[in-house]
């Protein structure tokens, strides 16, 4: 296992930008690109001003291949998901793990121990 877990983040939205605020936190994590179609949102401007990869099209973070770990999925649009699993097929890349928002909003609540599950804003995301 890697002494530095190096991942992207799809979303950097009211989900997306705590959660890459909390991951700047740890020097065992290395967020390597993050993606948003609005160029104005939060976790972009807090990407860019710390000196983040930012991009508007998330498959600049998908064609990244085995440079990056885990690519958390909080932008709220099911496609997003289903193009990045059909990508990992054709690519045949089995390295990278797509996270799932609920998971993401599991970690956060437990890391600010909230005592509950923290808000979703995408209520229709479900399932894989």
């Amino acid at each position: 296992m890697a002494d530095i877990v190096k991942v992207a983040i799809v979303g950097c939205g009211r989900t997306g930008q705590p959660l890459l605020k909390e991951l700047k936190k740890h020097k065992y994590i290395k967020v390597v690109g993050v993606a948003d179609i609005n160029e104005k949102s939060p976790g972009m401007q807090f990407a860019k001003k710390s000196r983040i990869p930012a991009t508007k099209n998330f498959m600049d973070l998908a064609k990244k291949g085995r440079n990056v770990d885990m690519i958390i999925d909080v932008s709220g649009n099911k496609k997003v998901r289903d193009t990045l699993k059909k990508y990992y097929k054709k690519t045949k890349n089995t390295h990278t793990i797509i996270v799932h928002e609920l998971i993401v909003r599991l970690i956060m609540s437990m890391s600010q121990r909230l005592g509950k599950l923290t808000k979703t804003y995408h209520p229709n995301i479900k399932g894989i």
